[in-house]
C-alpha cells in the first residue's frame, strides 16, 4: 500500500481493517447485505466515494513480517483518522485460522486509536469455526490438527489464542468465556468494569453460536466504553444492526455475458477438492499453469502465451475456463527446491506463483473479454485485480456465507465472486460459477 493521501470530509459510518482480499471481502459484504454501501479499497490513493457507509481496507500483510505489517497498519490507521469524524465502527478483521500478525496489528490499532477495549472474538460458526476456553476449534477439530496446519505460507500451529497473543502482542488480555457470556448479564457487566480499572484492553471471547457473537455485539451497544472490534465475518455481521445506510447509488452486477472463469490459487486441501468437482462437471475445460515454470521468467513468458491460447479456445464454443496452480504435494515440494535453488524462501515461491496466475488469468480476461470471475485464495484474488489495475473492489451481496460477490470498475465492468480458500463444501465453486451462468439470475435477488 502507498503513503496515505487526503480524504477530505467523507464520513464513512464503517472502517474495516483487513490483511487479505478475500477477508476484507467477506467481512464486508456482511454490511452491504443489510443495504449500506461497501467498497474495499486495494489502493490509499483512491478517492473514497462520499456515498460510501462502509470501507475496507486491504493491507496484504498477512505473510509479511511483523514489521512490515505493522507500519501497513499504520498507514490505514493514518488514513482513517484525517476523516473530519471517526467511523461509528472501527473493525480490524483477522482470519479465523488466526493466521497473520494479528498481535502485532492489534498492537497498532491501539496505539493509533487508544479504545478502552479491543473486543475479539474471531469465531465464525457458520464456517465451523468457533473458540472455546480460548483453543480455535475447525468443524470439531482444534485448529493445529486441521489442514490450515499445513498452509506452505501461514501454518497455523497453535489453537490456542492466548498463547498466541503472549507472543505477539506486548498488551494485556483476558479470556471470556461462554459460561460468563451466557451467565448474569450483571456479572459479566461488572467485570466489565474491573478490566476496564485494571487497565486491561484486549478482550478475548469464546464464542460457539451466532447468538453468542449477537451477544457480544450487544454489550457495549450502551456506549459506556471507546471499543475497537476485531474478529471474522461472523462478529462483523452481528454488528450490522448497530449502523443504519444513508441513501447512496449501490452497484448492481452486469450480466451482458455468461462467459465465466474460475482461478484457483488456494493450496488448501478444500479449495483442491473443490477444484477437482469443477473439473468432472460438464462444460468446465481445466487449464493448470505449470507452478515449476512460474519461477523463471522464459517458463513464466512460456506459460502465458499457452494458457492464453487454451482459454481462447475453449471460450470460443462457450466453455467455462477453470484456471488452476500445479499443487500436489510432490510439485509443491519440488518449488521450494527450485526455490532454494534460486535464492527464495518459501514465501517468495509462493508470491511469484500468485503473481504470475494472475498475471495469466488477467491476460486472457483483457484478451478474451471475461466479464464474471469467480476467484479462490486471497493471494490470488489480489493478484488478479492488481493485474487488471484495479484499485477498488465494490460488494453487493452474498451468494452464500463466506463468498461474496462485486464488482471492479474496470474493463467495462467485471463481475467478481471471492473465496478464501478453506471456506466451503465440494461443490461451492461450482454454484459460484453457475451463478453467472444462464445470465446471472441468482444476483438479483
Amino acid at each position: 500500500m502507498e503513503k496515505a493521501e487526503g480524504i477530505g470530509c467523507v464520513l464513512v459510518k464503517v472502517a474495516i481493517i483487513a490483511d487479505d482480499l478475500t477477508g476484507a471481502n467477506d467481512t464486508g459484504v456482511q454490511f452491504s447485505r443489510k443495504g449500506l454501501s461497501t467498497t474495499v479499497l486495494l489502493d490509499l490513493k483512491i478517492q473514497i466515494s462520499s456515498k460510501q457507509d462502509v470501507v475496507a481496507f486491504d493491507t496484504d500483510s498477512r505473510s509479511l513480517s511483523k514489521q512490515e505489517a505493522v507500519e501497513r497498519v499504520d498507514r490505514v490507521c493514518d488514513y482513517i483518522k484525517q476523516q473530519e469524524v471517526l467511523p461509528e465502527i472501527i473493525y480490524k478483521k483477522i482470519d479465523s485460522t488466526l493466521r497473520g500478525n494479528i498481535g502485532g496489528e492489534w498492537d497498532a490499532i491501539y496505539r493509533a486509536f487508544q479504545p478502552d477495549f479491543i473486543v475479539i472474538a474471531p469465531s465464525y460458526p457458520k464456517m465451523g469455526r468457533v473458540m472455546k476456553s480460548g483453543s480455535m476449534f475447525v468443524n470439531g477439530s482444534l485448529l493445529h490438527e486441521t489442514a490450515a496446519s499445513k498452509d506452505p505460507k501461514n501454518p497455523s500451529t497453535n489453537s490456542y489464542l492466548p498463547e498466541l497473543l503472549k507472543e505477539q502482542s506486548e498488551k494485556p488480555f483476558a479470556l471470556l468465556t461462554t459460561e460468563l457470556l451466557r451467565g448474569d448479564r450483571a456479572r459479566l457487566t461488572e467485570r466489565m468494569k474491573q478490566l476496564y480499572e485494571a487497565g486491561i484492553p484486549y478482550l478475548l471471547f469464546d464464542a460457539e453460536t451466532d447468538e453468542d457473537l449477537a451477544n457480544i455485539a450487544g454489550l457495549f451497544r450502551g456506549g459506556d466504553y471507546h471499543v475497537i472490534w476485531s474478529g471474522s465475518a461472523g462478529l462483523a455481521y452481528a454488528l450490522t444492526t448497530q449502523v443504519s445506510a444513508m441513501e447512496s447509488n449501490k452497484a448492481q452486477p452486469s450480466t451482458d455475458s455468461d462467459l465465466v472463469m474460475v482461478v484457483v490459487g488456494s493450496v488448501h486441501a478444500a479449495s483442491r477438492r473443490q477444484l477437482d468437482y469443477l473439473l468432472q462437471q460438464e462444460n468446465n475445460i481445466g487449464i493448470e499453469l505449470n507452478s515449476l515454470l512460474a519461477l523463471t521468467e522464459e517458463g513464466r513468458n512460456t506459460e502465458y502465451e499457452r494458457v492464453s491460447d487454451l482459454a481462447l479456445q475453449a471460450l470460443l464454443v462457450q466453455q467455462n475456463v477453470i484456471l488452476y496452480s500445479s499443487a500436489g504435494p510432490a510439485t509443491v515440494q519440488s518449488a521450494r527446491r527450485q526455490g532454494r535453488e534460486q535464492g527464495m524462501d518459501a514465501n517468495q515461491v509462493s508470491n511469484t506463483i500468485s503473481d504470475a496466475l494472475g498475471k495469466a488469468a488477467a491476460r486472457i480476461i483483457k484478451q478474451c473479454g471475461i466479464s464474471n470471475l469467480v476467484l479462490t485464495g486471497g493471494d490470488t484474488a489480489k493478484q488478479v485485480c492488481l493485474h487488471l489495475g484495479a484499485g477498488e473492489f465494490e460488494l453487493i451481496t452474498e451468494i452464500e456465507a463466506g463468498v461474496p460477490v462485486g464488482r471492479l470498475s474496470v474493463h467495462k465492468g467485471i463481475n467478481v465472486i471471492t473465496k478464501a480458500g478453506g471456506f466451503g463444501g465440494d461443490e461451492v465453486l461450482q454454484r459460484a460459477l453457475e451463478t453467472f451462468t444462464g445470465g446471472g439470475r441468482q444476483l438479483n435477488r
